[in-house]
């Protein structure tokens, strides 16, 4: 649980309580932390070491936490509550290696855990992060069965220039608590429609994989406000109704984004797609929907904005670069003019 926006900097968020307790995988070790949050207690060493791409989810109804060891390694392990003093366990290893970007995803009262593979190596670029979606098929109590993964659920798509979005070091893969999607945010490689930037990566591109309980496929939703670079973030829904999901990170900090399930819009106003050292200035022609932007600082971006769908689109490139700052746009009977 988090509560929903929060107060100012510098206050106390207020719990409610009583709530349940939170669980956090530390290098070898797993702590478990009261809330209201008093301090943590060391409940027993994993047993190996864990590395960049490890992940943790819980599985409350059979008071179990699974993990995926991360570190270019497909270790993973299972941590019984149940089981005399607690006790971690080996389970069967995921389909291939998991680093940076690793993540796991449960909804509860499902018998699937769902993985991303993250990166394949320690670092990323375009040859490095993946797409891959695994799902794992959790023991059940009493029928033999589970502990098998299955490499049938769709990867992330392309999108309609063939780019491929890809997991890695700086994205996410949660359930929010509520509902029937799991919501992934912070990929690499992707890109603002309808024309495409190839040579920066915001690693904007918010998706949704759903319904859990159905046929489950991806769809991409509007680009996050801003990008949490290789920040950790999660996504939740503060009161678990199913209105509004919330992306809380160190970029925004007591002031999370929200993003109503309702319109399929975030209802915190999205930023430029690029932030630039020495923009310029927005242009509003006067009417309808739309504001227009030029990044400036020597680029040729230029963008506009919908202030309905409070999302941005990328247009043609500018003919010239833009130098630098100023209030360099300008509209004038149905044109937008640019100094260079």
């Amino acid at each position: 649980y988090l509560p929903p926006e929060g107060p100012d900097p510098g206050q106390n968020f207020p719990f409610p309580s009583p709530t349940p307790g939170l669980w956090a995988v530390f290098g070898a070790q797993t702590i478990r932390i009261t809330v209201p949050i008093s301090k943590g207690s060391n409940i027993v060493h994993v047993g190996k070491p864990l590395s960049q791409g490890a992940a943790s989810a819980s599985d409350p109804q059979r008071g179990r936490l699974y993990a995926i060891a991360g570190g270019d390694s497909n270790s993973f392990i299972c941590y019984d509550t149940g089981a005399t003093g607690g006790r971690w366990v080996g389970r069967s290893g995921t389909p291939a290696t998991v680093n940076n970007g690793g993540a796991l995803a449960y909804k509860p009262d499902d018998n699937y855990i769902y993985a991303v593979r993250g990166s394949n190596a320690w670092w990323e670029d375009d040859n490095r992060g993946t797409n891959t979606l695994w799902r794992y098929r959790i023991e059940t109590d009493g029928d033999g069965s589970g502990n098998t993964w299955d490499t049938s659920p769709q990867p992330v798509p392309n999108d309609d220039l063939a780019h491929t979005p890809k997991f890695c070091q700086s994205s996410g893969f949660w359930y929010p608590g509520a509902g029937d999607y799991l919501y992934a945010q912070g990929l690499y490689k992707t890109y603002t429609p309808p024309h495409y930037n190839t040579g920066v990566h915001p690693r904007r591109g918010f998706f949704r994989y759903g319904p859990i309980s159905g046929t489950a496929t991806w769809e991409r939703l509007d680009d996050a406000p801003a990008s949490t670079n290789s920040m950790g973030f999660i996504i939740y829904d503060p009161d678990l109704a199913g209105q509004e999901i919330h992306l809380l990170s160190t970029r925004n900090f007591t002031r999370p984004w929200r993003y109503s399930l309702s319109t399929n819009h975030w209802i915190t106003l999205s930023q430029a797609p690029y932030d630039r050292a020495y923009g310029i200035n927005i242009c509003y022609p006067g009417s309808g929907e739309y504001l227009y932007y030029a990044t400036g600082d020597s680029s040729k971006w230029f963008y506009r904005y919908h202030k309905g769908e409070n999302r941005w689109e990328q247009l043609a490139n500018i003919p010239a670069n833009i130098r630098y700052h100023g209030r360099r746009l300008t509209y004038l009977d149905g044109y937008i003019y640019c100094l260079q």
